[in-house]
């Protein structure tokens, strides 16, 4: 038997309802749930997640041509998959930075050593600086001391990075 889903009037309400809908009703932990499973199946792109999910769910004919405002591609149904695939998104990204904050335990003070930032020149003799939500940290390139406010899953894998690199001349 297939899922129903309450599907909101307007693309706009569909925003609003997953901006502010606070601890998730079970509808919309179930839609996510359809969603995470269909992209650790591999389902990338936004259509074959549209079709993906669309085929779990008793959609009527009215919901699923509900396109209001008409540029939204998949409608409404489409709108209300897309928030739920950044809601899982976020989800994921929150537990990778909670593992890398486990791993980091950063604290004032602690030193983190060279970091090579994507794109970045090499930060050297870098000092955590502060560590509530992300990580502000004071590092060197050259002789200028910087400020820079990063996360912990970043610091890990800028740590990475700086270790691969050769040291810059005169360094």
């Amino acid at each position: 038997m297939k899922s129903t889903f309450p599907i909101s009037a307007s693309t706009n309400q569909a925003r609003i309802r997953w901006a502010t809908t606070n601890p998730l009703t079970q509808d919309m932990q179930d839609l996510m749930s359809k969603v995470r499973l269909a992209m650790q199946e591999g389902i990338f792109y936004d259509n074959d997640l549209h079709a993906a999910i669309v085929a779990q769910y008793d959609f009527t004919e009215e919901e699923l041509s509900r396109n209001d405002p008409p540029r939204v591609v998949g409608g409404v149904v489409g709108m209300e998959i897309y928030y739920a695939r950044k809601a899982v998104e976020a989800e994921e990204k929150e537990a990778v930075e909670t593992a890398a904050r486990a791993a980091l335990k950063p604290t004032p003070g602690m030193r983190l050593g060279m970091l090579k930032f994507s794109g970045c020149p090499l930060f050297k003799n870098c000092i955590v600086e502060s560590a509530e939500k992300g990580v502000t940290f004071l590092g060197t390139r050259g002789n200028k001391r910087y400020r820079v406010e990063s996360t912990c899953a970043n610091i890990l894998h800028a740590q990475t990075t700086a270790q691969c690199c050769p040291l810059p001349r005169g360094g």
